[in-house]
């Protein structure tokens, strides 16, 4: 049996070898001899017809090589990919096998991957945004922890001026009764010095009241200070963490986004 009349006898078992649709037609020189359409593939090719002007089948049939060509959906309504192998017969051309496989679910998985792609771009866009605003977020709490840290210190450094005040009060209080003491001696004498002394000592205690008040009211703002950079502290330690998890997060996505374009890039090659 000639190799050419094994092809006709197998032209038809060969759409079982794929497990996408396919068709096939079996050319010898010059002619279509077998066509064995596919369920969705129709190349509407017609018994004793010639090769198509230009097709994969002619080059084949010229060149004695295998063709390869990707046929898009517009023509036939189902894209394929259409393989032309020439058949010899003692080193002669004798005919051609076309075999058209259908890329219909194949063009969909690429369609699915580039949407897949898509969307993980836009992921990692929105984690990188995301993660450079969390970090801006963890920096500008630090500069806040610093700045009131400063204004803690200045608050220590009015609670001490409080206390250098409340130090000259009792030095003008005891100078003031001194001054009355003084004053009781002179008697008549003494009746101006008195009521100096007696202002003395009206100020002095003035002063400590008011000092007393600024005293309660500094403790209360260190208090207020104290509670709010032990939150801001927590709050730039949590936003930390979750600066570096995001950042994770964005370093993951660009390595599948990078998967994801190998991979589709292979699909389309």
């Amino acid at each position: 049996m000639k190799k050419f009349e094994a092809y006709q006898i197998i032209a038809e078992e060969v759409q079982k070898f794929f497990n996408v649709d396919a068709a096939v037609t079996l050319f010898d020189t010059e002619k279509i001899v077998a066509y064995y359409p596919g369920k969705t593939i129709d190349t509407r090719a017609k018994l004793g017809n010639a090769p198509t002007p230009g097709s994969n089948v002619l080059e084949a049939l010229t060149s004695g090589q295998r063709v390869v060509r990707r046929v898009s959906k517009e023509i036939f309504g189902v894209p394929f990919v259409g393989i032309a192998q020439p058949i010899f017969e003692e080193s002669k051309i004798a005919g051609c096998l076309a075999i058209a496989c259908s890329l219909e679910h194949y063009d969909n998985l690429l369609i699915t991957g580039q949407e897949i792609l898509e969307s993980v771009v836009t992921i990692s866009s929105s984690a990188h945004n995301l993660s450079a605003a969390t970090e801006e977020l963890a920096a500008t709490l630090r500069s806040m922890d610093s700045e009131i840290e400063q204004v803690n210190k200045e608050m220590r450094r009015t609670n001490e001026l409080t206390q250098e005040i409340k130090k000259i009060s009792k030095q003008s209080k005891i100078l003031g009764i001194n001054a009355a003491i003084e004053a009781s001696r002179a008697g008549e004498h003494g009746r101006g010095f008195s009521i100096v002394s007696e202002e003395v000592r009206k100020l002095a205690t003035d002063t400590d009241s008011s000092t007393q008040a600024i005293e309660r009211n500094v403790q209360e703002v260190q208090s207020s200070v104290g509670l709010l950079i032990e939150a801001i502290k927590q709050l730039t330690e949590v936003t930390e963490s979750h600066a570096n998890e995001v950042t994770e997060i964005a370093n993951s996505l660009v390595r599948i986004e990078d998967l994801a374009k190998q991979l589709l890039k292979m699909g389309q090659n």
